[in-house]
């Protein structure tokens, strides 16, 4: 669903809603997957294959059902997974307590974005990133990935949030699909990220990338506002946003405009 719009804070409150068709539309096409796979015996050549799709259409409607929920106001749930493969099973129950205590922080409006968060080994995590200092990972579908072996740091738990405000304003700028905008694209962002954020002495810098710079910004901000802290305190060494003045101006006034808590 794409909203077309000069005003990127009126793309952002567009972007969280689900009209109700789309939402009844999943719900008959997953009737409709069921009626189908009833009549496949199990003896057809083509059963496990329609077996397989049967689950992913089921899982792709509890996501639809999941994040609908949130975003229309109902009690907040999300649906942590912790991979069978991640070895400190124990740590990861920790560690999904740890997330959910820290996005409980943020503005209620970022948390009813959200609905499925995955916890998953550090080395599949970098298969994914390709940057094996990324300890987590959002993606335009709100889920979000925590490495297996993040410590008990809010600082990534508010980048990912911070992926997610950017992405809810990620959409083409007309119907030819050809360039997109987002806060983090916007000429303002770009001066910021140009001036306080981009590392010209190292190149490989991942917050030279700046959505990772808007993401990291709005951690900073975050981290500040609701724990009173910096960055450095959890090793995050030179991105303290004491140090960045117009970062701290940026996110005053996004905060303001946006009427986050």
């Amino acid at each position: 669903m794409h909203a077309f719009s000069d005003d990127l804070d009126e793309i952002y409150h567009l972007s969280k809603g689900f009209p109700t068709s789309i939402f009844a539309d999943g719900k008959a096409k997953l009737q409709r997957a069921e009626a189908i796979f009833a009549n496949i015996p199990e003896d057809d050549e083509n059963y496990d294959e329609a077996l397989a799709l049967m689950d992913q259409i089921s899982f792709k409607y509890f996501v639809l059902e999941g994040r609908y929920n949130n975003a229309c106001g109902a009690d907040l749930y999300y649906d942590y997974f912790v991979y069978d493969n991640v070895e400190d099973q124990e740590r990861a129950s920790e560690l999904v307590d740890f997330i959910d205590a820290s996005l409980q922080k943020m503005p209620l409006d970022l948390q009813q974005r959200l609905f499925d968060i995955r916890v998953i080994r550090h080395d599949e995590l970098t298969d994914r990133t390709e940057d094996e200092n990324l300890m987590a990972k959002a993606y335009s579908e709100r889920i979000l990935y925590f490495s297996d072996q993040i410590e008990d740091d809010p600082t990534w738990v508010y980048f990912m949030v911070g992926q997610i405000l950017d992405l809810s304003t990620y959409i083409p700028k007309d119907t030819l699909y050809e360039e997109y905008t987002s806060y983090s694209l916007a000429d303002e962002w770009q001066a910021i990220h140009n001036n306080e954020w981009l590392d010209e002495a190292n190149e490989d810098a991942w917050t030279n990338d700046s959505f990772n710079s808007f993401s990291f910004a709005y951690a900073a901000y975050a981290l500040q506002k609701y724990d009173d802290a910096q960055p450095s305190d959890f090793g995050h060494e030179n991105m303290d946003l004491t140090e960045r003045p117009e970062t701290q101006a940026y996110f005053d006034d996004l905060f303001n405009r946006l009427s986050f808590n």
